[in-house]
């Protein structure tokens, strides 16, 4: 959200969401949704025994908002839900031919037309391709969405586009919600703890392992982002590939007319994507997107190394620079690297600073 314009539609949807929820408007409405969100699953946690893992959670949610998930990871199985539930029974069903596309996540559909038995929502989740990927938070997606309905009931069918296409406040707020349900912390939280207390830091083998004990049908990138999130310490979470500079890539479609000039433009390894935990904000050291890496650092070493190998170690942080101000800062990195395809992903863990 960066105009004001947008700032202003996202704080009505805010009103919106709270008033039909039965909140005050004092305060912090976005945090006082979330409260409203998370009260409502601890209740159903409370009415039910503690689910073991995120999964299970998940499908104590669904039941309880009356949802029930199909996964969707190629055509045939499309075809299998509209034979299981044809347009001939439940209209709307025929819109999934047309409007289930690449560039959606997911379908909610209100089923009108229903056995008593079934359940009134359908939420189709795009698996195919790269979609499986995201196929967790998906279902979560669509859970956040009946969450914030309260009683209306009043749509027959949503879409949820794909997230870079989401850019309605209802959406963004949705996110949010999905992102802070996904991995509740009643059962993450205590597992991450005990795992943090072994290894004193990230590393991507504690990831996973959490990842397997308490939520496996996660994607290994949302679960860094939400140990990153829980991490008492200074850490950043990276994705590295080859790339021009920001005014390099605004100025290629006319440096395409100087075929020397283009020659003389050279990819370098940068920072595509970058999170950190909340205990950086107190460090006043900024690692900014498309920050170029340093080729010295253990990062660019992954990189260079087709095997997907793991790299590890420490190296100083005044290695990682700007072409304008120089060292980002001073102290030591303790930094785990491995290639995926044509990325490398980098934990880095800060063990010493010196201002």
């Amino acid at each position: 959200m960066k105009s004001t314009l947008q700032k202003i539609a996202y704080e009505q949807e805010l009103k919106k969401v709270a008033r039909r929820l039965g909140l005050t408007l004092r305060g912090n409405l976005e945090e006082a949704v979330l409260d409203y969100c998370k009260k409502q699953i601890e209740q159903w946690v409370a009415a039910h025994s503690q689910p073991k893992t995120l999964t299970e959670l998940l499908a104590l949610v669904a039941t309880s908002l009356g949802i029930v998930f199909e996964e969707i990871h190629n055509t045939n199985d499309l075809e299998a839900l509209l034979v299981r539930i044809p347009p001939q029974q439940e209209p709307i069903m025929a819109r999934l031919n047309t409007e289930f596309d690449d560039k959606t996540d997911a379908v909610t559909i209100r089923r009108d037309h229903r056995e008593s038995w079934e359940q009134p929502f359908l939420a189709v989740i795009n698996c195919q391709g790269w979609h499986g990927f995201r196929r967790y938070f998906s279902k979560w997606h669509e859970a956040a969405h009946r969450l914030i309905a309260g009683q209306q009931l009043q749509f027959a069918f949503r879409r949820t586009p794909i997230p870079e296409l989401r850019r309605e406040p209802q959406e963004i707020l949705v996110d949010k919600i999905a992102a802070t349900l996904a991995f509740y912390s009643g059962i993450f939280e205590p597992v991450f703890r005990e795992e943090f207390e072994r290894s004193s830091r990230l590393t991507f083998k504690m990831i996973d392992d959490i990842r397997l004990k308490v939520a496996p049908d996660a994607s290994r990138h949302a679960t860094i982002l939400a140990c990153l999130s829980y991490c008492p310490h200074p850490a950043w979470f990276l994705r590295c590939s080859m790339a021009l500079k920001k005014g390099e890539e605004r100025q290629l479609p006319q440096m395409r007319l100087f075929p020397d000039k283009v020659q003389k433009t050279i990819p370098k390894l940068r920072v595509r994507e970058m999170s950190s935990s909340p205990a950086v904000s107190n460090t006043g050291i900024r690692i900014h997107q498309n920050m170029q890496v340093p080729a010295s650092s253990i990062v660019g070493q992954a990189f260079r190394d087709p095997t997907g190998s793991l790299h590890e170690g420490r190296e100083p942080l005044e290695a990682w620079e700007t072409s304008s101000t120089g060292p980002i800062g001073y102290g030591t990195l303790e930094v785990e690297a491995l290639r995926i395809d044509d990325e490398v992903w980098a934990l880095l863990h800060l063990v010493k600073h010196s201002g």
